[in-house]
């Protein structure tokens, strides 16, 4: 057997793993998870919001040795240019911010008293309180890797014991931050709510004991790993879903005239090349009111590309994304000539706009290549009609016009 040697943060400590994990393995940390359950329960929310909001003020410091480590490595692990890296973790200082944290959950469960004692609720006229799960795995999805320790955040904050499936793209980042937390634990025992580990996904003997021993799963992922994780569940294991979701933008005539063409593009570009264009809520498609309007807009939008590319510059690129990029080119020229299209190519990196013809809605080969499609009027029966009508969808509309027509 090759010799694999696998560090992962357990509950406090690195552990090495010659050979990997193994079921074994898994079966002992649920169980050592289960026993520092009470031990985590028994902090207090303001102790905890202390120590994040701490490491939201390293982390934002370019130089702190966790922040100068994830700028110098990720972009070889990621593909991400070292000043997205740095967008990304000023996200996550955003949500480690002790006044974006309260407000958080005071928007989930309307006090945060909740989350330590039996506290009045006038409404309900009677007293509430929000009890941890208990155990809690996650498993991360590799496209955003700010995104798994989010999840970790909203699972230490209620007073959960974690225990994370990282990503084989990341196994750095949340490593990175659970170093830098252990290291300024006032409480001396927050530290240990997390266990960080590497495991080949489908491995159904350690997923079982994932599916049989934790009280839920918090799963990120695509179809098939949302499947596989429905099946076999504990009788008391909630499963929690965030699966494959697609973004596009909508942009009103009177919209796009009240704002600026320009301003309008520079909004679009940015929200298309953040994450380079991997997260859910990345666009892949832009419809437009009038063929006019499309039009001028894809060339804005090309040109918005070469601004934000010297602010942030776009990542490596793999042989099989240039190809796809390619692809999409040589297609749009072919139906260019056929009056069906129009191709816009901004000057740096390889940002690609492509108006076309046909509205229905496609699937980007992302990498800040975006679609943009005229309508003559907005019509959401219209844009989610298709092969995939029957599928589940997330709506996000920013119809941008404000007021009553908003």
């Amino acid at each position: 057997m090759r010799k694999v040697i696998m560090i992962m943060y357990i509950f406090g400590e690195l552990r090495d793993f010659q050979y990997g994990l193994t079921p074994k393995d898994m079966e002992a940390i649920i169980s050592e998870a289960h026993s520092l359950k009470k031990d985590i329960e028994m902090l207090k929310t303001d102790q905890i919001l202390d120590v994040l909001d701490r490491l939201s003020n390293l982390w934002i410091d370019p130089n702190y040795k966790y922040t100068r480590q994830a700028l110098q490595q990720l972009p070889d692990l990621i593909g991400f240019d070292s000043s997205m890296v740095y967008e990304g973790i000023k996200t996550m200082c955003s949500l480690l911010n002790r006044n974006n944290m309260e407000t958080r959950i005071i928007s989930d469960l309307g006090k945060k008293e909740y989350l330590d004692d039996w506290t009045y609720h006038k409404r309900f006229k009677g007293y509430m309180m929000a009890k941890p799960r208990g155990v809690l795995a996650h498993v991360s999805a590799g496209n955003v890797f700010v995104g798994g320790v989010d999840s970790l955040i909203q699972g230490i904050i209620t007073k959960n014991v974690n225990i994370m499936k990282m990503s084989t793209a990341d196994p750095l980042f949340p490593v990175l931050f659970a170093k830098s937390l252990k290291e300024n634990d006032h409480t001396g025992i927050l530290h240990k709510a997390m266990a960080l580990l590497h495991w080949r996904g489908g491995n159904q003997e350690i997923e079982k004991y994932i599916k049989t021993g934790c009280n839920a799963i918090v799963v990120y992922g695509g179809a098939d790993t949302i499947r596989a994780y429905r099946e076999g569940l504990g009788l008391h294991t909630k499963l929690i879903e965030y699966g494959p979701k697609y973004s596009f933008i909508v942009i009103q005539a009177k919209a796009m005239k009240e704002r600026g063409i320009d301003s309008t593009a520079e909004l679009i570009a940015r929200d298309t090349i953040m994450w380079e264009q991997s997260a859910c809520s990345s666009p892949h498609v832009v419809y437009v009111e009038g063929k006019e309007n499309a039009l001028n807009l894809s060339r804005a939008i090309a040109n918005a590309f070469d601004q934000w590319y010297e602010k942030l510059p776009q990542g490596r690129l793999f042989d099989d994304e240039l190809v796809e990029i390619t692809k999409v080119r040589e297609l749009a020229k072919v139906e260019k000539a056929m009056d069906k299209s129009e191709l816009f190519i901004a000057q740096n990196g390889f940002c690609t706009v492509v108006f076309q013809e046909d509205r229905e809605f496609q699937i980007s080969c992302l990498n800040r290549t975006l679609f943009v499609k005229a309508v003559d009027k907005l019509d959401f029966q219209f844009l989610l009609s298709g092969e995939d009508d029957q599928r589940g969808a997330v709506l996000e509309i920013h119809p941008g016009a404000g007021g009553t027509e908003s």
